[in-house]
């Protein structure tokens, strides 16, 4: 492998090169399915060295580096089939250079100390502060295991570096490296025993009693504005049955937010035949994501009165002969011509 020495990694020992690139190329090409997880790593020897900025989330690192999951996982199949190393450059577009020193001086340390360097901090990350004494945003529970995670895989990674390079084959390496055996490593605290706490992601949906009064609030509202001839309280209407709408379908169906975003007007049958042969009012909605989730469509049912409640702001839009058109719009279509018009 042709060396390319720079900046931070041209001041480390032959040695010391040799050993951070097996353990990065290891670390970074061995396949872990669609992710990779050297972004963890990174983020874990920035954050020990004070370098949070250095660290790049797998899609800028795979950009960084000009390939894919799959090519990283096919160029990695042929260079340890062939006893060679990946490129400096893709594993400088994971892990920058000026984290290398990082990682050697933990492989200095050995399995205990590193260990030891790796827990206090994460335990001061848990519980919200750094190691002097600053505040930060605590770490969730979940980070704080994946992090542990990564410190866990990376231990072994450097066990077996140190088995593969007993043989000589990669020439000297550092010395502390022959101290990484599998039998001293010890056993890996918990995200628990760091005092990590759950992160605070309530997704739980509000009372239904609450939703009621909402939606209630919503109907009285727009057929008070409805009966209105004034413009801008037919206006207020429309926007007021747009969200009586939103609000509704979210109650009902319980969908992601943007399965309803993608909803078109065609996208809504007000005799649909399901399975059972009954027949009823329903929406067609794309539950996946993505382009392959485009392609996972379902009608779902919904209740008379709702589908009122859409066939009415359909009328207030001016769409009900524009099946393709979007089924949320910031205006009323004819509004929209007008301003069109005044514009020309």
């Amino acid at each position: 492998m042709e060396s390319q020495d720079s900046g931070t990694a041209s001041r480390l020992s032959t040695p010391e090169l040799t050993l951070v690139r097996l353990v990065l190329s290891r670390f970074i090409g061995e396949p872990r399915g669609k992710r990779n997880e050297a972004y963890l790593l990174a983020r874990l020897l920035s954050d020990l060295t004070g370098t949070r900025s250095l660290a790049r989330d797998s899609k800028t690192a795979f950009r960084l580096a000009g390939i894919t999951i799959d090519d990283l996982n096919e160029q990695w199949s042929i260079v340890s089939r062939q006893g060679r190393l990946l490129p400096d450059e893709v594993l400088d577009a994971f892990v920058p250079q000026e984290l290398w020193p990082a990682l050697i001086e933990l492989a200095r340390l050995g399995p205990v100390k590193a260990w030891n360097w790796v827990e206090r901090p994460l335990g001061d990350w848990a519980m919200g502060h750094e190691r002097d004494g600053t505040p930060r945003r605590p770490l969730s529970e979940a980070t704080v295991q994946r992090l542990i995670s990564t410190m866990r895989r990376l231990t072994r990674d450097l066990c077996e570096v140190r088995r593969v390079a007993s043989d000589g084959e990669w020439g000297v390496l550092p010395p502390e490296i022959g101290g990484w055996i599998e039998t001293e490593v010890p056993t890996a605290p918990t995200a628990a025993k760091l005092r990590a706490r759950p992160a605070n992601t309530n997704r739980s949906a509000p009372p239904v009693v609450s939703a009621r009064m909402a939606l209630r609030a919503l109907d009285r509202l727009v057929q008070e504005r409805s009966a209105s001839p004034r413009p801008k309280t037919q206006a207020t209407a429309f926007k007021l049955a747009r969200n009586r709408l939103l609000l509704g379908l979210f109650c009902v169906l319980g969908c992601r937010r943007g399965s309803l975003a993608r909803l078109q007007v065609g996208s809504y049958n007000r005799r649909h035949e399901f399975p059972d042969g009954v027949y009823g009012p329903a929406v067609l909605l794309q539950l996946g994501q993505g382009k392959k989730g485009a392609a996972l469509k379902r009608w779902k049912g919904i209740p008379d009165e709702l589908a009122c409640w859409l066939e009415e702001y359909i009328s207030l839009a001016g769409i009900a002969d524009q099946p393709e058109s979007s089924l949320w719009l910031p205006v009323r279509m004819d509004w929209r011509e007008t301003r069109k018009l005044n514009d020309e």
